[in-house]
Order: C-alpha cells, then sequence, then structure tokens
C-alpha cells in the first residue's frame, strides 16, 4: 500500500494526480528504522531516493572529528541527498533521531517514471527546485 503522508504531500502540495500516483506506488518500499539508525552512511552507495513517511531524520558530514548537521527532515518531506547526477556515492549521512519510517524509491526507477511520466517529471523538478532554493 502506499503511505498515507506520502500520498497525502503528493496530492496537496504537488497536485499529482491520481494515475501519477498509482504509477509511484508501483515502485515504492517503506523501510522501518529505530532511533539514532544511521540509513545511509556518507561514502557509502546510494541506489534511493528517500522520503519521511513519519518519524525523522538529520543528515550531516563528518569534518575533521565533528559531525556538522545539514538538515533535517520530517514527515512528509524528502529525505536525500544531492551529489552529481553521475555517481551514487553518498555525500552525507542519513541518520534517525527516532523510530521512523521511511518511503524509498531506487534511482533506476525514478528516472524511468520521469520519462515515461511528464507529470512525474515536473513534480521532481519541483523536488529539486525546493532543495535548491
Amino acid at each position: 500500500h502506499i503511505p498515507m503522508e506520502f500520498t497525502k504531500k503528493l496530492q496537496t502540495q504537488y497536485k499529482l494526480s491520481t494515475n501519477s500516483i498509482a504509477l509511484l506506488k508501483e515502485q515504492i518500499q517503506l523501510i522501518s528504522f529505530d532511533r539514532k539508525e544511521i540509513v545511509i552512511r556518507e561514502g557509502q552507495r546510494n541506489d534511493y531516493t528517500y522520503f519521511v513517511e513519519s518519524g525523522s531524520i538529520r543528515t550531516y558530514v563528518n569534518r575533521k572529528d565533528k559531525q556538522v548537521t545539514l538538515s533535517f527532515a520530517f514527515e512528509g518531506d524528502l529525505a536525500t541527498n544531492l551529489g552529481p547526477a553521475n555517481t551514487l556515492t553518498s555525500k552525507l549521512t542519513i541518520e534517525t533521531l527516532e523510530p521512523t519510517t521511511l518511503v524509498r524509491i531506487s534511482h533506476t526507477h525514478l528516472e524511468q517514471l520521469f520519462q515515461q511520466s511528464l507529470e512525474i517529471a515536473n513534480w521532481g523538478r519541483k523536488l529539486m527546485e525546493k532543495i535548491l532554493l
């Protein structure tokens, strides 16, 4: 089943149609973590884009033996990192702050959906604008 927070965000904030949501639903997975668990570590291969269904996460980098927090994400937020498009190596660490459920979709499937659906491609562009602006 497609998660409720994720579905609400797709419908209300991004105005995705039922058809586009159904396409996404076919490709997503739910994964759960305990408090203070590492989802992905800086330098690790990362094949997925993550969204927070419930709970919260923080992203950070290690610099000179210190953790430098870059961002926090909460229910319905994008919880992933950005690196060069041609690399799958994580540029930061994602850690849960409490018991957390994430929605994940592989970069490969997301790219296929971007090519298959103009609406989903525009949604992806809006996500990037939100992160970058």
